[in-house]
């Protein structure tokens, strides 16, 4: 009986954990669209500055990766 009692606690917390992680989010279009355009924003500010002040073109690449990374995740959204 004490088996039981030191045992279902953990296994009921696993799976209100794993629906909670695995249950769909829904996403508001619109509010995406605000969050990756700020997202896209910030990157291409970034970029310039990098681009300014002659960053390493390690960093710069990574901020390019980003940047496109970015774009298609806003087209993907707007092609849905």
């Amino acid at each position: 009986m004490e088996a039981v009692v030191i045992i279902i606690p953990p296994i009921i917390a696993l799976l209100i954990g794993a629906w909670a992680v695995l249950s769909p989010q829904s996403v508001d279009p619109v509010a995406e669209q605000a969050r990756l355009d700020q997202h896209i924003a910030r990157l291409e500010e970034s970029l310039a500055r990098a681009r300014a002040d002659n960053w390493d073109e390690q960093m710069i690449t990574n901020l390019l990766d980003k940047l496109a990374a970015a774009r298609r995740e806003q087209s993907t959204l707007l092609a849905a």
